[in-house]
């Protein structure tokens, strides 16, 4: 099993996105390997759209919906706050798949989230 992305939902910061992978980590001075998980918190400073724009040749309606996928809004909320279709929402996220080689909204936030460090 791959990495998974997780969500803690916060009232007042909004969501905190966690990666968690699982490796293997090596035996310290005796015994064999052990199972283990790799946790990583992003930054609760999200990165800003130019940013993800500049990072992966994003349009900036791309950027934003990046990042506020990375905030935790569903398609259909970005679109009511955009003012644009579900649609035009989903045609953006295509678009976001292929200039990101990711092909599922998990795997895109999981790219995003690893690279933040690169990206401040």
């Amino acid at each position: 099993m791959g990495a998974r992305l997780f969500q803690l939902a916060d009232p007042v910061e909004g969501a905190l996105p966690i990666v968690v992978a699982p490796f293997r980590a090596p035996a310290l001075a005796f015994g064999p390997e052990r199972p283990a998980v790799l946790v990583q918190f992003s930054d609760p400073d999200r990165p800003r759209a130019t940013a993800l724009g500049a990072a992966y040749g994003l349009s900036a309606g791309e950027s934003r919906l990046v990042e506020a996928l990375l905030g935790g809004a569903s398609l259909s909320a970005y679109a009511r706050a955009a003012g644009v279709t579900v649609n035009t929402v989903r045609t953006q996220l295509a678009r976001v798949f292929a200039k990101t080689d990711t092909a599922r909204q998990q795997d895109l936030l999981i790219k995003v989230i690893s690279e933040l460090p690169a990206m401040k």
